[in-house]
């Protein structure tokens, strides 16, 4: 799905872009310098391993518009990488610009954790692993809501509609409003 907030949308139009004004150049050399001029140079290698990351995550696996939620590459271990990698490359933002960039192109990730939640606790226990974000499940939604809101005066940064069927951001980050309440074994 080639629309704004689909994951890396502006990655894709501008080396397809790129691609079709010279077929012969280097794809991997375009993603690097998109990265690196789009993200800033000291955020562009975390997201480049990003993108590796997903791509071995998904060897083998038949990629469609419409992948199920057992897709290999929505597992625990590998989103437990990407949610670092994707929190390092925050953290190695240089300015404000790059910073919104990188939370903006975060979304696609975090919906994925928000959507899967306990599918992805109980992998992360069965692994004995850490859980790489906040406890809170409503936390998350609320922060991922509040990005996705997109910044006054920047029109092109709000998420508007999640899929074709018309779902909004609100309407999807409402199913997250409380936290599930945990009932103790007898």
């Amino acid at each position: 799905h080639q629309a704004f907030s689909s994951e890396m949308s502006e990655l894709r139009a501008w080396v397809l872009a790129q691609l079709l004004w010279n077929p012969k150049q280097d794809d991997r050399a375009l993603v690097r310098e998109f990265l690196d001029g789009y993200y800033g140079t000291n955020a562009a290698p975390h997201l480049l391993r990003y993108l590796d990351l997903m791509h071995d995550a998904s060897k083998g696996h038949n990629l469609t518009c419409y992948s199920g939620t057992d897709a290999p590459f929505l597992r625990f271990k590998p989103l437990a990488e990407a949610e670092k990698l994707w929190q390092q490359a925050a953290a190695a933002a240089k300015s404000p610009e790059f910073l919104e960039r990188v939370s903006i192109g975060h979304l696609p990730v975090r919906y994925v954790w928000l959507s899967r939640w306990d599918k992805l606790r109980k992998e992360c226990a069965e692994a004995a692993a850490t859980w790489p974000l906040p406890e809170s499940r409503k936390q998350v939604a609320n922060d991922w809501m509040s990005m996705a809101k997109g910044t006054p005066g920047k029109p092109w940064t709000k998420v508007t509609l999640l899929n074709e069927g018309g779902l909004t951001p609100e309407k999807w980050a409402a199913r997250f409003s409380a936290d599930a309440v945990s009932t103790p074994k007898p």
